[in-house]
């Protein structure tokens, strides 16, 4: 005898098989929630317990890291287009609020001549550049907008636009 449906105990609504999860130690070998309810459950507990989520999550990463960065690596490999789309996305989102925190608004501006457009804003060392930075060449870029997130934003930098950056490394600018 073959099962060609099930009801679900949650939504209550009879629904074809293959809407149901496998369970080995079921009467009937299925979950007795639909994908659809357990999708919602699992969603609200993730929601509830993010933290622990997280602390998880770091914690496995610890004890697994030689599986985790392979495994890793391989989808890189897989999906090349979409996680250099990923990564792109969150450098604008690292360097965006890095700029807005450094500028002080949440439309970052330069502080010597207040342009606005974010593509032409950067990070300026006020003092220049401290000596650790110019011997490894390690925080500039996105390595910068990186390195000053992950710190909670050091004091010693401030949002110019290229060219007044440029003018002030060569002595033009007063900023």
């Amino acid at each position: 005898m073959t099962v060609k449906s099930k009801k679900c105990s949650k939504c209550k609504e009879e629904k074809p098989v293959k809407s149901f999860y496998k369970r080995k130690d079921s009467k009937i070998g299925l979950t007795s929630w639909c994908k659809d309810c357990n999708g919602l459950r699992s969603k609200v507990y993730h929601k509830e317990n993010a933290e622990k989520e997280k602390r998880l999550k770091k914690i496995y990463y610890k004890n697994n890291k030689e599986h985790c960065d392979k495994i890793n690596k391989v989808w890189r490999i897989k999906n090349k287009e979409k996680h250099k789309k990923l990564v792109k996305e969150r450098s604008n989102e690292i360097k965006l609020e890095v700029l807005q925190n450094y500028s002080g608004w949440e439309y970052p501006f330069c502080k010597c001549c207040e342009a606005d457009k974010i593509e032409f804003l950067t990070i300026d060392h006020i003092n220049g550049r401290i000596k650790e930075h110019k011997n490894n060449g390690k925080y500039r870029g996105n390595a910068l907008y990186r390195y000053l997130y992950k710190n909670n934003f050091p004091k010693g930098y401030q949002v110019l636009c290229f060219n007044c950056n440029c003018s002030k490394e060569i002595g033009r600018a007063h900023v």
